[in-house]
């Protein structure tokens, strides 16, 4: 109210002021207002200026309104990125924790069973070479034998 008050005796002065110089310019006559006068104007000129303005208070309103949904909203997806790099620290960096360690010891079976296969490899050209020296044996003998020695 106060503020009404003080934009009203503002308003005042400025008629006022405005007023005397349309009295002057019409030659002073028939142009006299008293202060009630001059008060009445300002309290319909701040009842006009309300009544344009308060479309736009309330558009106002709907955007503070709107503006705290969207603090909300923003604080929720500040809490659930906060909970996702806790769980990027805690749950899955100790996964890929245990899996390389279970990949390495992986690793080092394969290695470990890598000998065995090439000894087994070596010994499969052994064998074949034995074979391959048996049969030809073989062959000598069954020629000796045919020709009666």
């Amino acid at each position: 109210m106060k503020q009404n008050e003080k934009r009203t005796a503002e308003n005042y002065t400025v008629i006022d002021g405005d007023m005397s110089a349309l009295g002057k310019q019409k030659g002073g006559q028939g142009m006299t207002l008293t202060k009630e006068d001059i008060m009445v104007i300002g309290e319909l000129f701040d009842q006009k200026m309300d009544e344009k303005l308060q479309p736009i208070y309330e558009r106002m309103g709907r955007i503070e309104e709107r503006m705290g949904r969207i603090e909300e909203r923003l604080d929720a997806l500040e809490e659930r990125v906060h909970n996702m790099e806790l769980s990027i620290e805690n749950v899955t960096n100790h996964n890929i924790q245990l899996l390389a360690e279970n990949h390495m010891e992986l690793v080092n079976k394969l290695n470990r069973s890598i000998p065995v296969h090439d000894k087994s490899t070596i010994l499969e050209v052994q064998i074949s070479g034995c074979l391959s020296r048996l049969e030809h044996l073989e062959r000598e003998i069954e020629a000796l034998k045919a020709q009666g020695i």
